[in-house]
This record gives C-alpha cells, structure tokens and sequence, in this order.
C-alpha cells in the first residue's frame, strides 16, 4: 500500500531552484509601494501633482532596472538605478511618512543591479545612512530609524547574496557539465583504443591468412581450406572478444540502473521504492535489458 507522502516540488519549484529567481521574480517587491499608494487613494498625499506621477516613475525605474541588471548589469548601474536613487530622495524629501519604503525598494534594485559584493554594501551604507539622517530630521524615534535602516540593509544584501549564490550554483553546474562531457569523451576515446588494439592482430592475421588461400587454392584445395577454417576460427574468435568488450564498456547491473532511476525520480520529487532478490549474477546475465524473464521483482512509486 502506498504511503502517503507530502507532495513534491512542482516544476516552476525545480526551475527556480535551478537557475535562480528572475526579472520577474523580484517584481513582487513592488508591494513596498503599498503605503505610498494607499495615500495616494485617500487623498492625503502632498502634494498630489508630485506624488502620482512620482509613484508612477518610482515603479517603472524599479522594473526597468531589474529587467535591464538580468541582461546588462552594467547598463542597469549606469542608467536606471541612479535616477531611481535619486527620485526616491525627491520623494522622500517631499512626501515623508510612508514614502520611506522605498528606500528598501531602492536597495533590492541595488542587491540585483551592483554586481561585487564590496560594491553593493558601500551603496546600500551611503543609502541607510540618507535614510536615516532623513528620518531623524523627520521626528523619528530611534526604534523607527533602527528598523528603516535595518531593513534597507537586509533588503539589499539578502538579494546580492542570494543572486551572487546562484551565479556560483550556475558555474558549478557548468563545470560539471563540462567534466561530465571530457569524461565521456575520454571514455570514448579509450574505448577506440580498447577496440584498435583488439582488432588489429585479428584483422592483419585474417588477412594474411586470405592471401595464403589465394595463393594455395590453384595447387592445394586442402590447404585452402585449412587456412579457411583457420579465418573462420578467428573471426569468431574476435567477435566473442568484441562483444565482450562492448558488453563491459556498457553493461550496468540491474540493482546500478535502478539506484540511477532512484536517484532520478527522487531529484523529481518522486520516492521509488524497490524488492527484487538479492543473486549474484553474470554481467550479461544481470544486464536490465536482458533480464531473465523468470527473475520477479517488485516496484512502488508513491
């Protein structure tokens, strides 16, 4: 009976966890709009000529510079995140109260667009010490500066450390792919070695023995057909070596194919559970392609 069991990843999960979060995956942090916004909606906002179209522009540079540090980083530090930077000082300077949320704003767009981690913590310092210094001229408590300073750091950090992460899970990725693939290409090559040196005695001795058919038929038909037999004899004789060659270069053993197969649908979010007897058999015997019929083993997936 099948075990219940909690659900696995999803694909988008598995695509995230493979490449990293994208454009589109920082965008939600628009919701740090969310006060700005609401003061717009109920009026309050001062004054109002400056704060629609500067929410408006405070998101679209936000976005755009997001989009821009996943294609060109460079373009994205030099561009639109300078002017960000500065619209959200404008606002702040003239808004106050919930417009101090774009400080962390600000910072995310920073983590993903300033490439060096010493780079991006200097910006993100300058930026908490503005913040800060504004919010003391404001009337702030200390707990209120603290806070707005600690999550304008965190904002921006968190994102260049986890981005930075991901670069760094992309090039391991890479190189193994890399190593995997020299791998297979020594293994081939070695194969071809394996597969001349096996073959090139045979193959010059059947040759030399068919030239002595050649020769010896006219005048000895016995002869020509000992040394016929002879090639026969080698022939098979190379293509049980062949054969055995190729069956060790790609053979694998039943229990070996389903650790693979386990190892698999597990990465998949999918538990393969396994009985079969434990024999130990021959590799031509124990090859999963050539399983004997008789042999029972049992497979669960839940």
């Amino acid at each position: 009976m099948n075990k219940p069991h909690a659900p696995g990843p999803g694909p988008l999960d598995r695509a995230f966890a493979a490449q990293g979060p994208d454009a589109r995956g920082m965008s939600p942090w628009l919701i740090l709009l969310a006060g700005p916004l609401w003061e717009v909606v109920r009026g309050e906002a001062r004054p109002m000529w400056l704060a629609i179209p500067g929410l408006v522009a405070a998101a679209a540079l936000y976005l755009w510079t997001i989009r821009l540090a996943f294609i060109d980083p460079r373009k994205a530090e030099r561009g639109p995140l300078p002017a960000m930077g500065l619209l959200t000082l404008v606002l702040v300077l003239a808004m106050h109260s919930f417009w101090y949320t774009l400080f962390p704003l600000f910072a995310i767009a920073c983590g993903v667009a300033i490439k060096g981690l010493g780079r991006a913590a200097a910006v993100l310092m300058v930026t908490i010490a503005v913040a800060c210094a504004l919010s003391l001229r404001d009337g702030g408590d200390w707990g209120e500066v603290l806070s707005l300073g600690w999550g304008t750091f965190t904002a921006g950090l968190v994102t260049a450390i986890m981005l930075r992460l991901f670069e760094v899970i992309g090039q391991l990725r890479q190189t193994r792919e890399e190593l995997a693939r020299a791998a297979v290409a020594e293994e081939r090559l070695r194969f071809s070695r394996d597969l001349h040196d096996l073959l090139g005695h045979t193959l010059s001795v059947m040759v030399v023995k068919a030239e002595a058919v050649r020769r010896v038929l006219p005048s000895d038909a016995g002869a020509a057909a000992q040394q016929a037999g002879d090639i026969e004899r080698i022939g098979r004789e190379a293509l049980k070596e062949v054969r055995a060659a190729v069956t060790g270069y790609r053979g694998r053993s039943l229990s070996a194919e389903l650790e693979s197969a386990r190892t698999v649908l597990g990465d998949a979010g999918v538990r393969l559970t396994t009985r079969f007897p434990v024999t130990d058999l021959a590799p031509e015997t124990d090859a999963p392609a050539r399983r004997p019929a008789k042999e029972k083993w049992t497979l669960r997936v839940s």
